[in-house]
C-alpha cells in the first residue's frame, strides 16, 4: 500500500523522467501483483468457510469502503483538483470518477464470480484445474495468465474505445485492468486449495525472473533507443500495445517470486504488524490527502522534486496518524473506511493506547 502514496504523489504535477518511471513500474506489476495475493488470500478464506459465509463477508469488508470512497472521498478529491487546475483542465474532471478505487470493485467483481463458480461448479472440475495447472508446469501457466490477460485488455480496452463517450474514456478504460488480471486472481484461488501446486509454483525462480529482466530490458529498447527512432505520432500508437504487454507479462512472474519470498517469512515483528494494521486507511485517504497537500504547495514553485518528496512523506505520515489516533478508535470509521466491525473490548484497548490485533488480510 505504500506504492500508492509514491505512484499518486505526481498529482498535479507536470510530465517528469522520474514520475515517468515510477509509473511504468508501478503499471507494469503493482496492481497485477495485488490481484493475485488477493486471489490466494480469498482461497484460504474459502478453506475455512463456506462460500456462502466468505462472500458475505468479503462484501462488507471489501463493499463498505468502496462505497464510501466512492461517495465521499471521490467527489473530496474532484473538488480540490478543480479548485488548482485551470478551467479548461479541471472541466474535465469528474467529480464521481472512482480514481484508485475501482481496485476494490475489482475485488468485488472477482468475489462475485469466485462465489457463482464454487457455488456452481462440480468439485472434481476444480480438481481437475489444479490438476491441469501442475501439469501445464511454471513455464505454460505463465505464459497462458500472460496471454489471457493480453487478450482481455486488449479486447476491452477496444470495446471501451469504441462504446463509451469521450468523456469517460478514462474512468472506463480500467476496466480493460480490472478484465486482464481476473485469470491472476483465480490462479491465485486455485494455488490456496492446492499446497502441491503452490509448490510446484514457486520452487524455481529462474524463469520468473528471467522474465522480469527481459521485459525491463523491452522497456529499456523502447523507451530509450526506439523513442528517438519513431515519430511522435508512431510511437503513441505501439506505445499502448507495449504498455499492455507489460502490464500482463510480469504480474504472472513477480506474483510467483514475491510469494516465494513471502511463504519464506516466519514472522513480523511488531511495527511491521501495526504498519499492516493501517494499510487500509493509508489506501482509503492517501489520494484526497495528496491532492490537497500538492494543491497548496503548488502556488509556491518550489523544485518540483521537493514538493514530490515532501507531498509523499506527509501523506503517508498524517494517515498513519489518523488511523491510529481516529480510525482504530471509532467502530464508524473502522466500518466505513476498513469495512471491518469490531467489538466494544477492542474498541475499549485502543483507547488505552493498546495495540490491536492485526488487521486479516482482505481477501
Amino acid at each position: 500500500m505504500l506504492g500508492g502514496p509514491v505512484l499518486h504523489g505526481s498529482i498535479l504535477h507536470g510530465p517528469h523522467l522520474l514520475f515517468q518511471i515510477v509509473e511504468i513500474v508501478s503499471g507494469a506489476f503493482r496492481m497485477g501483483v495485488f490481484f493475485s495475493i488477493s486471489g490466494l488470500l480469498a482461497g484460504f478464506g474459502l478453506r475455512r468457510r463456506t462460500p456462502r459465509a466468505w462472500f458475505a463477508r468479503h462484501a462488507t469488508r471489501v463493499g463498505v469502503p468502496a462505497l464510501f470512497g466512492l461517495a465521499v472521498l471521490c467527489p473530496l478529491t474532484s473538488l480540490v483538483l478543480q479548485s488548482a487546475l485551470p478551467p479548461v483542465e479541471a472541466a474535465k474532471i469528474l467529480l464521481f470518477d472512482w480514481y484508485h478505487f475501482w481496485f476494490l470493485y475489482g475485488l468485488l467483481a472477482y468475489g462475485g464470480l469466485t462465489y457463482l463458480s464454487l457455488t456452481l461448479m462440480n468439485r472434481r472440475l476444480l480438481v481437475r484445474s489444479i490438476r491441469l495447472a501442475k501439469s501445464a508446469g511454471q513455464g505454460r501457466v505463465l505464459f497462458l495468465l500472460s496471454a489471457a490477460g493480453f487478450l482481455l485488455m486488449f479486447v476491452v480496452g477496444l470495446s471501451v474505445l469504441a462504446l463509451v463517450p469521450d468523456r469517460y474514456q478514462n474512468l472506463a478504460s480500467l476496466l480493460r485492468v480490472i478484465a486482464a488480471y481476473a485469470p491472476l486472481y483465480g490462479f491465485g484461488v486455485l494455488m490456496a486449495f492446492s499446497s502441491s501446486l503452490r509448490a510446484s509454483m514457486l520452487k524455481a525462480w529462474r524463469l520468473p525472473a528471467t522474465v522480469l529482466a527481459c521485459t525491463a530490458i523491452l522497456y529499456l529498447v523502447w523507451y530509450g533507443a526506439m523513442r528517438a527512432q519513431l515519430s511522435p505520432e508512431a510511437f503513441a500508437r505501439w506505445d499502448s500495445i507495449v504498455t499492455f504487454a507489460g502490464a500482463t507479462i510480469c504480474p504472472p512472474s513477480a506474483s510467483l517470486l514475491i510469494l516465494r519470498s513471502a511463504m519464506r517469512v516466519r514472522g513480523l515483528g511488531r511495527w511491521a504488524h501495526r504498519l499492516c494494521s493501517a494499510s487500509f486507511t493509508l489506501y482509503m485517504l492517501h489520494l484526497p490527502l495528496l491532492a490537497a497537500i500538492n494543491a497548496a504547495l503548488l502556488p509556491l514553485h518550489w523544485n518540483y522534486l521537493l514538493e514530490y518528496g515532501l507531498a509523499v512523506a506527509v501523506t503517508i505520515a498524517a494517515c498513519l496518524v489518523l488511523h491510529f489516533s481516529l480510525v482504530q478508535r471509532s467502530p464508524w470509521l473502522t466500518f466505513l473506511l476498513n469495512g471491518q466491525r469490531i467489538d466494544q473490548e477492542t474498541m475499549r484497548s485502543a483507547r488505552r493506547g493498546k495495540p490491536r490485533p492485526p488487521v486479516e488480510q482482505r481477501s
